[in-house]
C-alpha cells in the first residue's frame, strides 16, 4: 500500500486579477447606480450585481489563501449595505423618469 501523504488545506493561490475586477465591479456599481442621481431601478440593479458579487467572493474565501488584498474584497459588505441605505433612505434623491406629454 502506498504511503499516505500529509494532510494539505484545500488552499490556492489569490490571483490579483480577480481581486482588480471585484474592485471594478464595485467601485463602477456605486458610481452608476448608487451614485447622486439615482433611480429605484438603478438601486435595485446595483443590489443585483453586489448580491452576486458577495456570492463570488465568499467562494473566493473559501478557497483563497488569506492575504491583505483578499481582506480588501469584503468591503463588498460595505457597498451593499450603502446601496441598501440608499433605497430605504426617504430623503435619497430618486430621479423619477419624466411622463411624455
Amino acid at each position: 500500500m502506498p504511503a499516505v501523504r500529509p494532510w494539505r488545506p484545500e488552499n490556492e493561490p489569490v490571483d490579483p486579477a480577480l481581486i482588480a475586477q471585484d474592485w471594478l465591479v464595485i467601485r463602477n456599481t456605486m458610481w452608476n447606480y448608487v451614485g447622486l442621481l439615482r433611480s429605484e431601478r438603478r438601486l435595485d440593479r446595483a443590489r443585483r450585481i453586489l448580491g452576486e458579487l458577495r456570492d463570488e467572493i465568499e467562494n473566493f474565501y473559501r478557497r483563497g489563501t488569506m492575504s491583505d488584498a483578499l481582506l480588501k474584497d469584503s468591503h463588498v459588505a460595505m457597498a451593499m449595505n450603502a446601496s441598501r441605505t440608499a433605497y430605504n433612505t426617504p430623503m435619497t434623491a430618486i430621479v423619477k423618469p419624466a411622463r411624455s406629454l
